[in-house]
């Protein structure tokens, strides 16, 4: 009886404690003198394949979506203006506009490396330095997103 008893205890505990595995992602964004607006969001690849708009208030919005792997997104604001997301699962990540009117993200790998060569890149105005750090860019980071375009290469004369 006393085994049983253990038993079952055990069993409740164990499931109990099983996590439930979260694939929430939930971007904050404050937007200076942003106002009352429409921000679309878009996917850059198939994973995300849908464009969603978020009601932005006071300055202020809030895009919640499931990201079951790293999601590029883009933000498309009224004004024109475009900003690229990395949705991942787990996370929770503040969009901000900094002084010099740079997007920032401040959570995630891929966000905080394209925040950092995008600072980097802002003095660079010629073609020679602009693909001379795009080329950098590269080869510290390898790895990039399949883009299908029906047997054409991309970028290519």
């Amino acid at each position: 009886m006393r085994k049983r008893i253990v038993a079952i205890f055990l069993s409740i505990a164990a499931l109990t404690s099983c996590s439930k595995h979260d694939t929430g992602f939930t971007l904050y964004g404050t937007v200076p003198d942003g106002g009352d607006d429409t921000i679309f969001i878009t996917g850059l690849d198939s994973r995300y394949d849908r464009v969603d708009t978020v009601i932005m208030k006071d300055g202020t919005f809030t895009f919640q979506c499931e990201a079951d792997t790293i999601i590029p997104l883009l933000l498309l604001f009224r004004d024109g203006r475009q900003d690229a997301v990395f949705a991942d699962k787990n996370l929770t990540a503040n969009y901000t506009i900094d002084p010099t009117g740079m997007a920032m993200v401040d959570a995630g790998l891929c966000n905080l490396q394209l925040s950092e060569y995008l600072k980097a890149a802002a003095n660079d105005y010629t073609d020679a330095q602009i693909i001379d750090r795009i080329d950098s860019f590269i080869q510290k980071n390898p790895v990039s997103v399949k883009i299908n375009m029906n047997g054409k290469t991309p970028f290519r004369a």
